[in-house]
């Protein structure tokens, strides 16, 4: 395979996120500002600072590598996105750079030692970079080889299973980038056929939630689904005003999560009372609800002298049921009659 050292300007290179060979959610210029930073009007990530600053004074020391094009096109970065990224922050024309002439699939093993020896993926690059991959490959994919580089197995049915997280709106890959969603989190909410997981995985991904957070609130939204009340919940979190649209601010989504799978017991005694004197049950029965009114059981407690109260006992709660009366109070109970 032959190599050429070339000098090359930074900003004639493609490193957008549609190029082959890219996976980083971002690149030194491509993230959020950052005050107080030197160069007016650039966006900086604050973890890309070290590497723009010693590329600002020493230059690229360890060269990209390019993939030329057949018939003179542009030529394509297989390693070094990032530190062309930075080189273009800086403001450097000119850099040093290999090029080299082959088909994708043979730098592949390139391209991936170089990732072996990089900084830190997160949850979503990783994803993105088996997609890549994937594409890059074809019939030559090997999971192995990415099981390696990650340091975990890498199973064909979890590949199957994470590169569906891609579909997700941008503001959750965000949030999965950065750490403030798992992709554990993602698979379990894409596991119901009871939710919108998009939707749920963007309350999530807005509610800034700690990890232990979390999964209560994966556990809870999956509740609401197992209940039929998912979208009742969402119509009510997001309650239209006057035709205005939804607000945008940030979510206290985990009360509002615990409080809809654990209505408060907001119980109107005169309609209970009235209904349970309707049942007709034996003097000093009670019937107890438990702490999560969704998720518990209730329970009736009454004292039974004989097999004929027995008897009597359950043919009155047979009729209520058959009424309908049953129902009623424990809705009343729940705050929902």
């Amino acid at each position: 395979m032959k190599k050429t050292c070339v000098t090359i300007d930074p900003s004639s290179l493609q490193i957008g996120r549609d190029v082959p060979f890219r996976f980083r959610r971002f690149l030194p210029g491509e993230g959020g500002p950052v005050a107080g930073h030197p160069v007016a009007g650039s966006s900086w990530r604050i973890d890309d600072e070290a590497l723009v600053g010693s590329i600002t004074r020493c230059g690229v020391l360890h060269p990209p590598l390019l993939l030329g094009e057949p018939g003179g096109g542009p030529p394509v970065v297989v390693c070094g996105h990032r530190r062309i990224g930075a080189a273009q922050a800086a403001g450097i024309d000119s850099i040093d750079a290999f090029s080299i002439e082959a088909a994708p699939k043979d730098v592949i093993p390139l391209w991936l030692e170089d990732v072996r020896f990089g900084a830190a993926l997160s949850d979503l690059e990783l994803i993105s970079l088996i997609s890549k991959y994937r594409a890059l490959s074809g019939d030559a994919f090997d999971s192995d080889r990415l099981s390696d580089i990650a340091g975990r197995n890498l199973s064909l049915s979890y590949i199957e299973k994470v590169l569906r997280l891609l579909e997700l709106p941008g503001d959750v890959l965000d949030a999965l980038h950065e750490g403030r969603l798992s992709t554990g989190d993602l698979l379990i909410l894409f596991e119901s056929k009871a939710i919108d997981a998009g939707r749920a995985a963007g309350f999530l991904a807005g509610a800034a939630l700690k990890r232990a957070e979390r999964r209560e609130a994966v556990r809870l939204i999956l509740r609401l689904g197992d209940l039929g009340i998912f979208d009742e919940f969402v119509e009510k979190l997001y309650a239209q005003e006057d035709g205005e649209a939804p607000g945008t601010g940030e979510i206290d989504l985990l009360p509002a999560l615990r409080t809809a799978c654990t209505p408060s017991l907001e119980r109107d005694m005169g309609r209970i009372e009235e209904i349970v004197t309707r049942l007709g049950l034996p003097t000093g029965a009670s019937l107890q609800p438990p702490e999560n009114l969704e998720g518990g059981d209730y329970r009736l407690t009454t004292r039974i002298r004989n097999e004929r109260e027995l008897e009597e006992l359950l043919e009155k709660l047979r009729t209520a049921l058959e009424r309908g009366d049953i129902g009623k109070l424990l809705g009343i109970l729940k705050g929902n009659g």
